[in-house]
């Protein structure tokens, strides 16, 4: 399941849910640039288990940091 690796590296590569593209590109700029600033724990149904973790920016993409268990 690779879902995480495009949809954080590549938050402007759209997919055929996105009823208005322009939109949920700036939504997916938005939202991983607000959780990589404010450090703030989160959980994503379609991360990688245990789906608890933190988004990182590096060089202009995010990445998802797993939390360890």
């Amino acid at each position: 399941m690779f879902q995480h690796v495009i949809l954080l590296g590549h938050p402007e590569w759209g997919n055929q849910i996105d009823v208005d593209f322009h939109q949920a590109v700036k939504a997916r700029k938005d939202m991983g640039t607000h959780l990589a600033e404010s450090k703030k724990f989160t959980f994503g149904d379609h991360l990688p288990f245990p789906g608890l973790g933190f988004i990182e920016k590096r060089d202009d993409t995010f990445h998802w940091v797993a939390k360890e268990i």
